[in-house]
């Protein structure tokens, strides 16, 4: 029997070798002020219940900011290749920390907002992270990690990095810190600005940018190595089923990495 070849009807994208930060934030040729390619102006992410926007001209420099500030700031002082771990619900913060990270050339590992102190510490070990990013409902879990880690309280929060409740630093409504003795992501910000992303151009699009765990179910969680070019490649492919002024409900929790990637690529 002759073998059938089943051709997509959508038109094959080309691979590029660079990274998602590059890839998602760089400006046209033809228009300095556009971001990826889409109007600098146009909102990248709102937040339902305040409607506080950030554009993608603000997620650009804010993110730029982050990166600095987690590179240079005293107690963080991350070096490219450092694996941080992201463990909290969807928020505003989420997409500044995850792209602050990634012009900063950081890995980062995406946890379950539902894990408890068990599954994150797992994750936490074998990943490699180091700073733990988390609410102030996720505390006591990390914190119950560190402890059982046998570090001390200093050690244990200069790991730990708070995305608070107040969004005053993105134009919205402010709220008190439930734990002021702890450095919280917005304190990351303002200190300067990185010129420009890490970039994984070439071969480097091929190292680890995600490393994103299975659920388990036929034993213990795997983490999955997903570098620059795959998510690059992914975007691009599922960029031609959006209408460019499509606007995606954020309903899946963000640490499924697709969620991001559709929020920011298709809004």
């Amino acid at each position: 029997m002759t073998p059938v070849i089943y051709h997509s009807s959508i038109p094959s994208v080309p691979i590029v070798s660079t990274s998602v930060y590059t890839h998602l934030f760089s400006a046209s040729p033809n228009d300095p002020t556009s971001v990826g390619g889409y109007p600098g102006s146009s909102p990248a992410f709102i937040d339902a219940p305040s409607g506080t926007t950030l554009t993608r001209t603000q997620l650009k420099n804010l993110s730029l900011s982050f990166a600095f500030g987690i590179r240079n700031h005293p107690t963080t002082r991350a070096n490219v290749g450092d694996t941080v771990l992201i463990y909290s619900q969807n928020s505003l913060h989420w997409p500044v920390v995850l792209f602050g990270c990634v012009a900063a050339g950081l890995r980062c590992t995406l946890a379950n907002s539902a894990y408890n102190t068990r599954e994150l510490t797992y994750q936490y070990n074998d990943s490699k992270a180091g700073i733990v990013f988390t609410t102030e409902a996720g505390l006591p879990v990390v914190k119950e990690m560190f402890l059982g880690f046998g570090l001390g309280e200093q050690e244990a929060h200069s790991r730990i990095i708070v995305l608070g409740e107040s969004l005053a630093w993105a134009g919205g409504p402010n709220a008190p810190r439930q734990a002021p003795n702890l450095l919280y992501s917005e304190d990351l910000l303002g200190k300067g600005k990185l010129e420009s992303e890490v970039r994984f151009d070439g071969e480097r699009a091929h190292e680890t940018l995600y490393l994103c765990y299975s659920s388990g179910t036929t034993g213990k969680p795997k983490g999955v190595e997903t570098t620059h070019r795959n998510i690059t490649a992914l975007m691009d492919m599922l960029k031609p089923l959006f209408p460019p002024a499509n606007k995606v409900l954020g309903i899946l929790p963000f640490y499924h990495i697709y969620g991001a990637v559709k929020l920011l690529h298709f809004p």
